[in-house]
């Protein structure tokens, strides 16, 4: 998954030094993020919760920008669930508090994968991510919805293949084929017949939250990039 779709090596190496440099980045652990808070920012109307989904099938979890206490009380609610959570910086108080409740946390950038993602590829039941992907400005966010595709699970009963929710401000995005700019709600349309399955329910004032899983188990590969806002 690392090495299939990261593109152009002197891109990287920009993306990242910005990674680094935007302390409000959201790839950092968000400290006061309560299972309440993800609920209210990633529930769609009329749709199942993520947590409503880890009650329901367990597996892997998989937070975007952890938050610790988050966390933490998934685990004591659900002891059985694996709980993973990736960050651009985890500090020495933070992987304490992980192991002592057997939380796994993996250090470095979503949008840069570390080696160390590679072991959740089609493991993850559920992705959240509840601020990461709505701060970026200066990353492409397509080569991250690919890295969402490679980590989900897959399954013949479709309501037990992984998903993943992720809160977003609707970006630019630039169709190369089509030489046009559509709207995220417009890409999630075209995906479609990529295998993507992407519910897209947007919030006044507050951006909207993206529902995505897969139709397919195959690799698959989003002819798009995007344009920096």
């Amino acid at each position: 998954m690392i090495e299939k779709f990261l593109g152009d090596a002197r891109l990287i190496k920009i993306q990242q030094a910005n990674a680094i440099s935007e302390a409000n980045l959201g790839e950092y652990s968000i400290y006061n993020s309560t299972i309440d808070e993800y609920m209210r920012k990633l529930t769609v109307p009329k749709r199942e919760s993520p947590f409503e989904r880890i009650a329901k099938y367990k597996g892997t979890v998989l937070d975007i920008g952890y938050s610790i206490p988050m966390l933490i009380s998934l685990k004591k609610g659900h002891p059985d669930v694996n709980c993973m959570g990736i960050g651009i910086y985890v500090n020495q108080y933070e992987l304490k508090l992980a192991r002592e409740h057997h939380i796994g946390l993996i250090e470095g950038s979503f949008f840069n994968p570390p080696q160390s993602l590679q072991e959740l590829e089609k493991k993850c039941q559920t992705i959240v991510s509840k601020n990461t992907f709505s701060v970026i400005h200066n990353l492409n966010i397509l080569p991250a919805l690919q890295y969402v595709w490679d980590l989900l699970s897959f399954d013949q009963d479709m309501s037990k293949t992984g998903i993943a929710y992720i809160h977003i401000h609707d970006p630019k995005i630039y169709d190369t084929k089509a030489k046009e700019q559509i709207s995220f709600s417009a890409l999630c349309d075209r995906m479609t017949n990529l295998g993507f399955i992407m519910i897209f329910s947007e919030i006044q004032y507050d951006g909207g939250i993206v529902m995505i899983t897969k139709s397919k188990p195959d690799p698959m590969q989003i002819p798009f990039r995007q344009v920096n806002s």
